[in-house]
Protein backbone atom coordinates (compact mmCIF):
# COMPACT_ATOMS: atom_id res chain seq x y z
CA UNK A 1 0.00 0.00 0.00
CA UNK A 2 1.19 3.50 -0.95
CA UNK A 3 -0.18 6.78 -0.65
CA UNK A 4 -0.39 8.54 -4.27
CA UNK A 5 -2.12 11.65 -3.69
CA UNK A 6 -3.21 14.27 -1.07
CA UNK A 7 -4.58 17.26 0.15
CA UNK A 8 -3.39 18.49 3.31
CA UNK A 9 -6.97 18.28 5.76
CA UNK A 10 -9.15 17.19 2.89
CA UNK A 11 -7.94 14.07 1.09
CA UNK A 12 -5.56 11.56 0.96
CA UNK A 13 -5.62 8.68 -2.23
CA UNK A 14 -4.14 5.30 -1.45
CA UNK A 15 -3.18 2.58 -4.02
CA UNK A 16 -3.56 -0.87 -2.38
CA UNK A 17 -2.80 -2.99 -5.44
CA UNK A 18 -4.84 -2.22 -8.33
CA UNK A 19 -7.24 -0.55 -5.64
CA UNK A 20 -7.60 2.74 -5.08
CA UNK A 21 -8.57 4.10 -1.75
CA UNK A 22 -9.81 7.39 -0.34
CA UNK A 23 -9.70 9.31 3.04
CA UNK A 24 -11.67 12.60 3.14
CA UNK A 25 -12.01 14.05 6.43
CA UNK A 26 -15.16 15.13 7.03
CA UNK A 27 -17.02 16.92 10.21
CA UNK A 28 -16.91 20.29 11.68
CA UNK A 29 -16.36 20.31 15.61
CA UNK A 30 -15.58 16.68 15.86
CA UNK A 31 -13.72 15.81 12.75
CA UNK A 32 -13.69 11.98 10.99
CA UNK A 33 -12.43 10.37 8.11
CA UNK A 34 -14.92 8.67 5.82
CA UNK A 35 -12.85 5.62 3.96
CA UNK A 36 -13.71 3.90 1.13
CA UNK A 37 -12.76 2.33 -2.16
CA UNK A 38 -12.85 3.76 -5.40
CA UNK A 39 -15.44 2.36 -7.63
CA UNK A 40 -14.57 1.38 -11.29
CA UNK A 41 -16.44 4.89 -12.65
CA UNK A 42 -14.78 6.94 -9.76
CA UNK A 43 -11.09 5.69 -10.26
CA UNK A 44 -11.80 5.71 -14.47
CA UNK A 45 -12.78 9.66 -13.68
CA UNK A 46 -9.46 10.07 -10.88
CA UNK A 47 -7.18 8.45 -13.63
CA UNK A 48 -8.95 10.74 -16.66
CA UNK A 49 -9.00 14.72 -14.46
CA UNK A 50 -6.59 13.69 -11.73
CA UNK A 51 -6.64 15.24 -8.29
CA UNK A 52 -9.51 17.96 -9.33
CA UNK A 53 -11.72 15.08 -9.55
CA UNK A 54 -10.75 13.96 -6.33
CA UNK A 55 -11.49 17.51 -4.60
CA UNK A 56 -14.81 17.67 -6.30
CA UNK A 57 -15.63 13.91 -5.16
CA UNK A 58 -14.42 14.80 -1.40
CA UNK A 59 -16.63 17.80 -1.56
CA UNK A 60 -19.72 15.47 -2.54
CA UNK A 61 -18.70 13.42 0.17
CA UNK A 62 -18.33 15.76 2.91
CA UNK A 63 -22.14 17.11 1.88
CA UNK A 64 -23.23 13.54 2.24
CA UNK A 65 -21.43 11.25 4.17
CA UNK A 66 -24.08 8.65 4.93
CA UNK A 67 -24.66 7.75 1.12
CA UNK A 68 -21.09 6.51 1.42
CA UNK A 69 -21.54 4.68 4.53
CA UNK A 70 -22.77 1.32 2.69
CA UNK A 71 -18.77 1.39 1.32
CA UNK A 72 -17.01 2.34 4.12
CA UNK A 73 -13.75 1.12 5.02
CA UNK A 74 -13.63 1.66 9.27
CA UNK A 75 -10.16 2.53 10.54
CA UNK A 76 -8.14 2.33 6.94
CA UNK A 77 -5.47 4.99 8.74
CA UNK A 78 -5.19 2.74 12.15
CA UNK A 79 -4.17 -0.02 10.04
CA UNK A 80 -0.23 -1.07 9.48
CA UNK A 81 0.04 -0.79 5.97
CA UNK A 82 -1.65 2.09 5.58
CA UNK A 83 0.20 3.85 8.64
CA UNK A 84 3.34 2.55 7.32
CA UNK A 85 2.29 4.77 3.64
CA UNK A 86 1.53 8.09 5.57
CA UNK A 87 5.01 7.78 7.57
CA UNK A 88 6.53 6.96 4.32
CA UNK A 89 4.81 10.14 2.87
CA UNK A 90 4.98 12.31 5.07
CA UNK A 91 9.06 11.59 4.70
CA UNK A 92 9.36 12.62 1.20
CA UNK A 93 7.09 15.76 1.27
CA UNK A 94 9.43 19.21 1.37
CA UNK A 95 9.10 20.80 4.70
Amino acid sequence: MEVIAEKSWDWMLFADGDRLLLSVVCGGVGVYEMEFELSDDEAQSYRQTGCEYLDRLAGVVRSAPTSFEARRLFGLLSVGPAKLAVAQWRQKQPR
